[in-house]
């Protein structure tokens, strides 16, 4: 696993290309899958959650649909436990890019990984489809995995389904009409 690190002034140091990076260089690492924590400089201590979650901020921030963005994040805090973490996670790595790769962009990620000397120049084309592979194959896993997720935090939070509200609604009328015929036949033997 890549270590990075992060020193007093909130700079990021990759020691394995031997620079400083950005947000961006982390944006390129989610989506090349590249495994990363970052420690600080000083103490070692995991900060890898802080800093992503500070890069996921600036993207949100960039969302021109910031009402969108405040229902999302107001959904995530009424979910509890590690659903809700697993859920996050896989709704996080999709808003950065990470299940939607055109070619043009895989290019682009892998070119940015060659120039950090992260990959070989002859290593470039297999880098490529092997990451359009992996996205392709995670798009896939998500959606399955997501529509399971939702389905069990709806259970969960014992909201009606429409079956659900179909069969009641079913008993009510069912009801409504013995109800009528208990009523029709007390008129009756009241009127003899």
């Amino acid at each position: 696993m890549k270590v990075i690190k992060r020193y007093p002034n909130r700079l990021l140091y990759d020691p394995d290309i031997g620079r400083f990076v950005t947000g961006e260089s982390l944006r390129n690492y989610v989506r090349c899958g590249v495994e990363f924590e970052i420690v600080e400089s000083h103490s070692g201590q995991d900060v890898t959650v802080p800093v992503l979650s500070q890069v996921l901020v600036e993207d949100l921030n960039r969302s021109h649909n910031q009402k969108s963005v405040i229902q999302v994040i107001r959904g995530f805090i009424a979910l509890k436990g590690e659903m809700t973490m697993d859920i996050l996670k896989k709704t996080i790595l999709a808003s950065i890019g990470v299940f939607e790769i055109t070619k043009s962009k895989a290019e682009e990620i892998i070119d940015t990984l060659i120039k950090q000397g992260e990959i070989a120049k002859s290593k470039r084309s297999d880098a490529i489809l092997e990451l359009l592979d992996k996205a392709e194959e995670s798009s896939r896993n998500f959606k399955e995995k997501v529509s399971k997720d939702i389905e069990t935090v709806i259970e969960n939070l014992k909201v009606a389904k429409k079956k659900d509200l179909e069969k009641l609604n079913k008993k009510v009328d069912d009801l409504s009409a013995s109800l009528k015929e208990l009523l029709d036949k007390m008129a009756s033997s009241d009127n003899t």
